[in-house]
């Protein structure tokens, strides 16, 4: 989190100090507005003017309550640590009434793929709802990617249903671009297989004709497997890279 918010403040002209609230839970928030609202937000921190940072602390008072972790229904043993958490909707309510406070609401295929469950846990919610897992983490990425893709007018396959660690998921094509990559209305490209582009910072590439190879494929691992790194055993896959198009102007 912290090297995205780096890169759109460094881009933005504005710079921010953090620092660490302990072992439990830090929330940051980015201060793109200037000293006004910064004024809101910590009434008891100055905001520096001229070398534009501002230390985060915990000079504003949200509610924390501890939550517990529990191995089974008899609560008699914790399965982890308790955590200590707080609910973000009740930070505007230590604002004054004067703040000015707003939402933005995305749908979830763009905005929400939280990864916290572990294979075993994941294969235990019941049928229809989020993994909330490393394999449905990847998953949701490729899904958002090709979504995007449709919306542009990109003629995208249909997802296939696959099982991994015992989860099933809507496998989508795995398009993945860099953060700093953008595509156009005027590329005429036919994929099937795999394309893999790497380009010079800047750099406009105009991507088109026909590619077709084997690709790459998904190749099933138990998140028990101890043979396999433990990155490709909670995912519950490995990529079997068989055939690609590469094309460098690096």
């Amino acid at each position: 989190m912290f090297f995205g918010l780096g890169i759109l403040l460094e881009v933005l002209g504005r710079a921010v100090k953090v620092v660490e609230l302990g072992n439990c839970i830090a929330i940051v928030f980015v201060l793109l507005v200037g000293p006004d609202y910064a004024s809101l937000l910590f009434p008891s921190r100055a905001w520096h003017q001229k070398s534009q940072f501002c230390t985060l602390d915990a000079s504003i008072l949200v509610l924390f309550f501890p939550r517990p972790s529990y191995k089974d229904s008899t609560k008699s043993s914790f399965k982890s640590s308790t955590r200590l958490e707080c609910m973000m909707q009740d930070y505007p309510k230590t604002l004054p009434p004067t703040a000015r406070v707003g939402f933005t609401q995305m749908d979830t295929w763009l905005a929400y793929a939280p990864v916290k469950n572990n294979p075993e846990d994941a294969a235990k919610v019941p049928k229809g709802n989020p993994y909330h897992s490393a394999t449905s983490g990847e998953m949701a990425i490729y899904r958002a990617n090709s979504l995007m893709l449709r919306k542009a007018g990109v003629k995208v396959d249909d997802p296939v249903l696959r099982v991994f660690n015992g989860q099933e998921v809507e496998v989508w094509s795995q398009v993945i671009w860099s953060p700093k990559w953008a595509f156009t209305f005027a590329d005429d490209l036919s994929l099937d297989g795999a394309l893999v582009i790497d380009a010079v910072e800047d750099a406009a590439v105009k991507v088109g004709g026909s590619v077709q190879n084997k690709g790459w494929v998904f190749e099933n691992v138990d998140y028990k497997d101890t043979s396999a790194p433990e990155e490709v055993r909670i995912r519950g896959f490995r990529i079997n890279r068989v055939e690609q198009l590469e094309k460098s102007l690096l």
